[in-house]
Protein backbone atom coordinates (compact mmCIF):
# COMPACT_ATOMS: atom_id res chain seq x y z
CA UNK A 1 0.00 0.00 0.00
CA UNK A 2 2.87 2.34 0.56
CA UNK A 3 4.93 1.44 -2.35
CA UNK A 4 1.51 2.45 -4.54
CA UNK A 5 1.01 5.51 -2.80
CA UNK A 6 4.94 6.36 -3.60
CA UNK A 7 4.52 5.61 -7.13
CA UNK A 8 1.37 8.16 -7.47
CA UNK A 9 3.29 11.05 -5.77
CA UNK A 10 6.22 10.40 -8.09
CA UNK A 11 3.97 10.34 -10.62
CA UNK A 12 1.61 13.48 -9.82
CA UNK A 13 5.41 14.71 -8.94
CA UNK A 14 6.77 14.33 -12.30
CA UNK A 15 3.22 15.31 -14.29
CA UNK A 16 3.74 18.24 -12.66
CA UNK A 17 7.37 19.20 -13.66
CA UNK A 18 6.30 17.99 -17.02
CA UNK A 19 3.40 20.64 -17.18
CA UNK A 20 5.27 23.40 -15.83
CA UNK A 21 7.68 22.91 -18.24
CA UNK A 22 5.73 22.68 -21.62
CA UNK A 23 2.80 24.04 -20.59
CA UNK A 24 2.92 26.87 -22.91
CA UNK A 25 3.57 24.71 -25.84
CA UNK A 26 0.65 22.24 -25.12
CA UNK A 27 -1.88 24.94 -24.67
CA UNK A 28 -0.69 26.41 -28.14
CA UNK A 29 -1.46 23.28 -29.41
CA UNK A 30 -4.46 22.55 -27.76
CA UNK A 31 -5.69 26.20 -29.46
CA UNK A 32 -4.38 24.91 -33.05
CA UNK A 33 -6.11 21.67 -32.98
CA UNK A 34 -9.60 23.29 -31.60
CA UNK A 35 -9.46 26.09 -34.73
CA UNK A 36 -8.81 22.89 -36.97
CA UNK A 37 -11.85 20.93 -35.33
CA UNK A 38 -13.97 24.49 -35.69
CA UNK A 39 -13.32 24.41 -39.27
CA UNK A 40 -13.36 20.78 -39.68
CA UNK A 41 -17.13 20.84 -37.87
CA UNK A 42 -18.82 23.92 -39.73
CA UNK A 43 -19.61 21.82 -42.67
CA UNK A 44 -20.41 18.73 -40.38
CA UNK A 45 -24.32 17.47 -40.48
CA UNK A 46 -24.10 16.75 -36.87
CA UNK A 47 -26.84 17.93 -35.06
CA UNK A 48 -24.62 19.29 -32.06
CA UNK A 49 -22.13 20.89 -34.34
CA UNK A 50 -23.25 24.10 -33.01
CA UNK A 51 -22.85 23.41 -29.84
CA UNK A 52 -19.16 22.58 -30.18
CA UNK A 53 -18.24 25.01 -32.32
CA UNK A 54 -18.92 27.56 -29.69
CA UNK A 55 -17.59 25.82 -27.03
CA UNK A 56 -14.31 25.09 -28.89
CA UNK A 57 -14.08 28.85 -30.17
CA UNK A 58 -14.92 30.13 -25.80
CA UNK A 59 -12.78 27.80 -24.47
CA UNK A 60 -10.08 27.04 -27.22
CA UNK A 61 -7.37 24.96 -25.02
CA UNK A 62 -10.04 23.69 -22.20
CA UNK A 63 -13.05 22.80 -25.30
CA UNK A 64 -10.67 20.73 -27.08
CA UNK A 65 -10.07 18.48 -24.10
CA UNK A 66 -14.06 18.61 -23.55
CA UNK A 67 -14.44 17.77 -27.29
CA UNK A 68 -12.04 14.77 -26.83
CA UNK A 69 -13.45 13.22 -23.77
CA UNK A 70 -17.43 13.61 -24.76
CA UNK A 71 -17.60 15.05 -28.64
CA UNK A 72 -15.32 12.99 -30.71
CA UNK A 73 -17.28 11.04 -33.63
CA UNK A 74 -15.40 7.90 -32.73
CA UNK A 75 -17.65 6.84 -29.35
CA UNK A 76 -21.17 7.48 -31.75
CA UNK A 77 -19.84 5.78 -34.53
CA UNK A 78 -19.33 2.40 -32.40
CA UNK A 79 -22.71 3.27 -30.76
CA UNK A 80 -24.11 4.15 -33.74
CA UNK A 81 -22.74 0.83 -35.21
CA UNK A 82 -24.14 -1.34 -32.18
CA UNK A 83 -27.51 -0.08 -32.22
CA UNK A 84 -28.01 -0.66 -35.99
CA UNK A 85 -27.39 -4.47 -35.07
CA UNK A 86 -29.46 -4.28 -32.27
CA UNK A 87 -32.33 -2.76 -34.36
CA UNK A 88 -31.63 -4.90 -37.13
CA UNK A 89 -32.06 -7.98 -34.86
CA UNK A 90 -35.25 -6.66 -33.25
CA UNK A 91 -37.14 -5.97 -36.59
CA UNK A 92 -36.97 -9.01 -37.94
CA UNK A 93 -39.39 -10.16 -35.20
CA UNK A 94 -41.70 -7.33 -35.75
CA UNK A 95 -43.38 -8.57 -38.63
CA UNK A 96 -46.51 -7.41 -40.60
CA UNK A 97 -49.25 -9.38 -40.24
CA UNK A 98 -50.44 -9.03 -43.83
CA UNK A 99 -54.52 -9.85 -42.65
CA UNK A 100 -54.33 -7.01 -39.78
CA UNK A 101 -52.72 -4.44 -42.54
CA UNK A 102 -54.79 -4.68 -44.88
CA UNK A 103 -58.11 -4.48 -42.23
CA UNK A 104 -56.75 -1.48 -41.22
CA UNK A 105 -56.14 0.39 -44.60
CA UNK A 106 -59.63 -0.69 -45.32
CA UNK A 107 -60.82 0.72 -41.91
CA UNK A 108 -58.71 3.64 -42.11
CA UNK A 109 -57.76 5.14 -45.69
CA UNK A 110 -56.77 8.25 -45.26
CA UNK A 111 -53.94 7.17 -42.58
CA UNK A 112 -52.12 4.45 -45.16
CA UNK A 113 -49.14 6.43 -46.29
CA UNK A 114 -48.33 7.23 -42.39
CA UNK A 115 -48.82 3.56 -41.23
CA UNK A 116 -46.70 1.99 -44.38
CA UNK A 117 -44.33 4.33 -42.82
CA UNK A 118 -44.23 3.11 -39.56
CA UNK A 119 -44.71 -0.30 -40.85
CA UNK A 120 -41.07 -0.22 -43.04
CA UNK A 121 -39.56 1.83 -39.56
CA UNK A 122 -39.93 -1.43 -38.02
CA UNK A 123 -43.25 -0.41 -36.12
CA UNK A 124 -46.06 -3.19 -36.99
CA UNK A 125 -50.16 -2.68 -36.96
CA UNK A 126 -51.55 -5.00 -33.88
CA UNK A 127 -54.87 -5.49 -33.35
CA UNK A 128 -56.95 -7.80 -30.37
CA UNK A 129 -55.40 -5.05 -27.97
CA UNK A 130 -57.11 -2.53 -25.14
CA UNK A 131 -55.33 0.15 -24.16
CA UNK A 132 -56.13 2.20 -21.25
CA UNK A 133 -54.59 5.96 -20.82
CA UNK A 134 -53.35 7.34 -17.61
CA UNK A 135 -53.03 11.23 -17.22
CA UNK A 136 -50.88 11.09 -14.31
CA UNK A 137 -48.97 8.76 -12.54
CA UNK A 138 -51.56 8.01 -9.43
CA UNK A 139 -54.03 6.88 -11.32
CA UNK A 140 -51.61 4.81 -12.82
CA UNK A 141 -50.23 3.01 -9.72
CA UNK A 142 -53.09 0.77 -8.36
CA UNK A 143 -53.19 -0.70 -11.92
CA UNK A 144 -49.31 -1.42 -12.58
CA UNK A 145 -48.95 -2.72 -9.05
CA UNK A 146 -51.88 -5.22 -9.28
CA UNK A 147 -50.62 -6.29 -12.36
CA UNK A 148 -47.17 -6.87 -10.65
CA UNK A 149 -48.84 -9.19 -8.52
CA UNK A 150 -50.69 -11.12 -11.00
CA UNK A 151 -47.53 -12.03 -12.53
CA UNK A 152 -46.97 -16.25 -13.67
CA UNK A 153 -44.25 -16.36 -15.69
CA UNK A 154 -41.99 -13.10 -16.00
CA UNK A 155 -41.50 -9.47 -15.17
CA UNK A 156 -39.32 -7.39 -17.45
CA UNK A 157 -38.61 -3.62 -16.58
CA UNK A 158 -36.73 -1.19 -18.17
CA UNK A 159 -36.11 2.48 -16.65
CA UNK A 160 -34.51 5.72 -16.77
CA UNK A 161 -34.80 6.58 -12.92
CA UNK A 162 -35.61 4.52 -10.10
CA UNK A 163 -35.17 6.19 -6.32
CA UNK A 164 -35.13 4.52 -3.30
CA UNK A 165 -38.61 5.51 -2.06
CA UNK A 166 -41.76 4.64 -0.75
CA UNK A 167 -43.29 3.44 -4.33
CA UNK A 168 -39.72 1.83 -5.35
CA UNK A 169 -39.89 -0.21 -1.89
CA UNK A 170 -43.43 -1.72 -2.45
CA UNK A 171 -42.31 -2.65 -6.05
CA UNK A 172 -39.17 -4.32 -4.80
CA UNK A 173 -41.08 -5.79 -2.47
CA UNK A 174 -43.40 -7.54 -5.39
CA UNK A 175 -40.46 -8.47 -7.69
CA UNK A 176 -38.52 -10.32 -4.71
CA UNK A 177 -41.58 -12.16 -3.63
CA UNK A 178 -42.23 -13.11 -7.23
CA UNK A 179 -38.65 -13.89 -7.73
CA UNK A 180 -38.78 -16.55 -4.93
CA UNK A 181 -41.86 -17.97 -6.44
CA UNK A 182 -39.92 -19.15 -9.75
CA UNK A 183 -41.24 -15.56 -11.78
CA UNK A 184 -38.47 -15.19 -14.15
CA UNK A 185 -37.75 -11.08 -12.89
CA UNK A 186 -35.48 -8.87 -14.97
CA UNK A 187 -34.71 -5.09 -14.86
CA UNK A 188 -32.74 -2.69 -16.58
CA UNK A 189 -31.69 0.62 -15.54
CA UNK A 190 -30.18 3.47 -16.62
CA UNK A 191 -27.03 4.43 -14.48
CA UNK A 192 -26.87 8.23 -15.17
CA UNK A 193 -30.90 8.15 -13.90
CA UNK A 194 -30.55 6.76 -10.97
CA UNK A 195 -27.47 8.63 -9.49
CA UNK A 196 -29.51 9.24 -6.84
CA UNK A 197 -29.31 5.81 -5.47
CA UNK A 198 -26.54 3.27 -4.53
CA UNK A 199 -26.97 0.88 -7.44
CA UNK A 200 -24.32 -1.15 -6.35
CA UNK A 201 -26.06 -2.05 -3.05
CA UNK A 202 -29.46 -2.15 -5.18
CA UNK A 203 -28.14 -4.63 -7.48
CA UNK A 204 -26.51 -6.93 -4.58
CA UNK A 205 -29.76 -7.23 -2.86
CA UNK A 206 -32.07 -8.05 -5.89
CA UNK A 207 -29.46 -10.41 -7.31
CA UNK A 208 -29.11 -12.24 -3.88
CA UNK A 209 -32.78 -12.40 -4.24
CA UNK A 210 -33.21 -13.73 -7.82
CA UNK A 211 -33.43 -10.92 -9.68
CA UNK A 212 -31.46 -10.11 -13.11
CA UNK A 213 -30.59 -6.32 -12.95
CA UNK A 214 -28.12 -4.54 -15.29
CA UNK A 215 -27.00 -0.65 -15.63
CA UNK A 216 -27.48 0.50 -19.20
CA UNK A 217 -23.45 2.42 -19.91
CA UNK A 218 -21.80 2.21 -16.64
CA UNK A 219 -20.41 5.81 -15.82
CA UNK A 220 -17.76 3.92 -14.53
CA UNK A 221 -16.35 2.01 -17.13
CA UNK A 222 -15.75 4.56 -19.14
CA UNK A 223 -15.71 8.18 -18.72
CA UNK A 224 -16.93 8.61 -22.25
CA UNK A 225 -20.49 6.86 -21.17
CA UNK A 226 -21.15 9.94 -19.61
CA UNK A 227 -23.04 11.65 -22.45
CA UNK A 228 -27.10 13.16 -21.94
CA UNK A 229 -27.49 11.43 -25.66
CA UNK A 230 -26.74 7.85 -24.78
CA UNK A 231 -29.07 7.14 -22.24
CA UNK A 232 -31.65 5.04 -21.63
CA UNK A 233 -35.02 6.81 -21.19
CA UNK A 234 -37.26 4.00 -21.94
CA UNK A 235 -40.05 3.44 -19.08
CA UNK A 236 -41.02 -0.04 -19.99
CA UNK A 237 -43.03 -2.76 -17.87
CA UNK A 238 -44.28 -6.44 -19.31
CA UNK A 239 -45.49 -8.98 -17.56
CA UNK A 240 -46.02 -12.32 -18.89
CA UNK A 241 -45.65 -11.01 -22.51
CA UNK A 242 -49.45 -10.04 -22.39
CA UNK A 243 -49.83 -6.54 -20.08
CA UNK A 244 -47.01 -3.67 -20.48
CA UNK A 245 -47.01 -0.35 -19.78
CA UNK A 246 -45.22 2.82 -20.72
CA UNK A 247 -44.87 6.18 -21.00
CA UNK A 248 -43.32 9.04 -18.93
CA UNK A 249 -43.45 7.62 -15.09
CA UNK A 250 -40.21 6.70 -13.69
CA UNK A 251 -40.06 4.52 -10.52
CA UNK A 252 -40.08 7.36 -8.27
CA UNK A 253 -42.50 8.76 -5.42
CA UNK A 254 -42.66 12.27 -7.47
CA UNK A 255 -44.37 10.61 -10.38
CA UNK A 256 -46.94 9.24 -8.40
CA UNK A 257 -47.39 12.36 -6.25
CA UNK A 258 -46.32 10.74 -3.45
CA UNK A 259 -43.89 13.77 -2.63
CA UNK A 260 -43.53 17.12 -4.04
CA UNK A 261 -40.07 17.84 -5.84
CA UNK A 262 -41.10 20.78 -7.99
CA UNK A 263 -44.67 21.09 -7.43
CA UNK A 264 -47.75 18.64 -8.79
CA UNK A 265 -45.97 16.34 -11.48
CA UNK A 266 -47.86 15.20 -14.32
CA UNK A 267 -46.47 12.49 -16.67
CA UNK A 268 -48.56 10.00 -18.84
CA UNK A 269 -48.69 6.34 -19.16
CA UNK A 270 -50.68 3.96 -21.17
CA UNK A 271 -51.43 -0.14 -20.83
CA UNK A 272 -51.66 -2.10 -23.41
CA UNK A 273 -53.25 -5.84 -23.33
CA UNK A 274 -52.88 -7.97 -25.74
CA UNK A 275 -50.95 -8.83 -29.37
CA UNK A 276 -49.35 -5.83 -28.81
CA UNK A 277 -47.01 -6.21 -25.96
Amino acid sequence: MLLVLLLQVTLIFLLLRFLMQYALGIYLAMIFLSILLVFGKINEGDSNQMFWIVILLIFPGFGFLLYFLWGSSGSKVRWKRKMKEVEGRMKCRLTQDAETEAKFFDLHPVKRQIAKYLIRDGYPIYQNTAVKYFGCGEAMEPAYMEDLRRAEKFIFMEYFIVYNGEWWKEISAILIQKAQAGVDVRLIIDDFGCLMMNVRSLKKELIDKGIQITSFAPIQDRITSFAFNYRDHQKIMIVDGNVAYTGGINLADEYVNRMERFGYWKDAAIRLEGDAV
